[in-house]
């Protein structure tokens, strides 16, 4: 949740910076882990899927998230989302 809670980022990224952190407390995931994740965070409305754009409008809802599309979205948290990874953060 942390690596998509303050901009848009892309699948890359997020996956990046997910395996980074991981690595620093030896645990490992794959593409499909985090693509699972990033559907359930989606699924429970804590995530959403955008479409970005240069052209107007720059940022397009995508209704139907796909896992097979993860490449061309960026994901950014709900405030649903960003209040349950506080509540999360201040549990510990």
């Amino acid at each position: 949740m942390s690596s998509i809670a303050d901009d848009y980022e892309d699948f890359e990224m997020v996956s990046s910076t997910v395996s980074e952190w991981a690595e620093e407390d030896s645990i490992q995931f794959d593409r499909k882990e985090i693509l699972k994740e990033l559907a359930e965070l989606i699924r429970s409305g804590y995530a959403q899927a955008y479409i970005l754009s240069a052209q107007p409008p720059n940022a397009l809802l995508v209704a139907d998230y796909s896992e097979a599309h993860a490449d061309d979205l960026w994901f950014m948290l709900t405030r649903a989302g960003i209040g349950i990874m506080k509540e999360l953060d201040a549990q510990g």
